[in-house]
């Protein structure tokens, strides 16, 4: 933790070595407190398929900063309860076989200008992570909001330089702001903070999405029983979902946070998570982890066929 607070090490960084450290010990459990809010880390893949599955209903809610005045804060792994399960009702339509095939179509079309920069650049250094950062933007503004921003041929473009400033190396103060964020939301909250500034966000008055902001098309609407509210998606909708759209052979999260909804009791022990206890799933540790994925640092998909 000294490390972390110095800013010697990332996130991901210090979730493996307390992975590691609690290994070592052979602990099937164990936690810590960050400020005043006790974490606890299941270690167990079957105590971990319990909180994710099997008895999911327990711990429902990821228990992140939210704040509805900010929308960008409300996207699909932030909301809580009712909301979510709302929210993913919606978005699950759009991730049918027949979408995916046409989001496959979109990504084809921004390896056009793919191939433009590496041709121009033949011969000479050049940023792939740049590069590839681009290209990225290009590929989830086309899929998610069905526009062509070409952030590829032009890197200054409104969306690049938003997406950026989002993702750029903070100050101490703003990885302090981050930690109260993750340990105490409800505090944040009360006092109304900004998880991201302001001039950070879209303005959804200058863009139009396909279909009209539905997601499924008008003839599908009486056979599938789903009503205009539920089928209807708004800008500010897309665009907190439109950040967690990448990944990899690095997951999203290094780590995947709940929180008990109501008190636990693990079964086959005396052991009870209480109401409000946050729960961290060791996603990083686990995906490295010799034991379930043999030379866990090599980039294997065929692991994964």
């Amino acid at each position: 933790m000294k490390r972390g607070c110095l800013q010697q090490n990332a996130f991901a960084d210090r979730d493996m070595d307390i992975y590691q450290t609690m290994k070592k010990k052979q602990l099937k459990h164990g936690g810590y407190y960050f400020v005043f809010s006790p974490f606890h880390i299941p270690m167990d893949l079957e105590v971990i398929k319990l909180i994710l599955q099997t008895d999911f209903h327990h711990f429902v809610d990821s228990g992140m900063y939210i704040n509805e005045r900010y929308p960008l804060s409300t996207h699909l792994f932030n909301l809580p309860g009712n909301k979510w399960k709302l929210l993913r009702t919606k978005l699950s339509p759009t991730f049918t076989s027949g979408k995916m095939k046409m989001m496959f179509e979109n990504l084809v079309e921004c390896t056009v200008s793919l191939d433009k920069v590496i041709d121009k650049n033949l011969g000479t250094t050049v940023d792939i992570k740049d590069v590839l950062g681009r290209f990225t933007t290009d590929v989830i503004v086309s899929c998610a909001f069905g526009l062509s921003c070409n952030s590829l041929e032009n890197p200054n473009n409104e969306f690049r330089k938003k997406g950026r400033a989002l993702f750029l190396e903070k100050g101490l103060l703003e990885y302090i702001k981050y930690g109260l964020f993750f340990a105490i939301p409800n505090i944040m909250r009360f006092f109304n903070a900004k998880l991201i500034p302001p001039d950070n966000g879209f303005s959804s008055s200058s863009h139009t999405t396909k279909n009209r902001g539905q997601l499924v098309d008008d003839e599908k609407l009486k056979t599938e029983h789903i009503t205009p509210d539920e089928n209807a998606i708004n800008m500010d909708e897309i665009v907190a979902q439109s950040l967690f759209f990448e990944a990899g052979k690095y997951p999203p999260l290094a780590s995947l946070p709940r929180i008990c909804t109501k008190d636990y009791k693990l079964p086959g022990t005396d052991l009870i998570i209480e109401k409000g206890v946050r729960i961290v799933i060791p996603v990083y540790g686990i995906q490295r982890d010799p034991d379930y994925y043999p030379n866990p640092e090599i980039f294997d998909p065929e692991r994964f066929s």
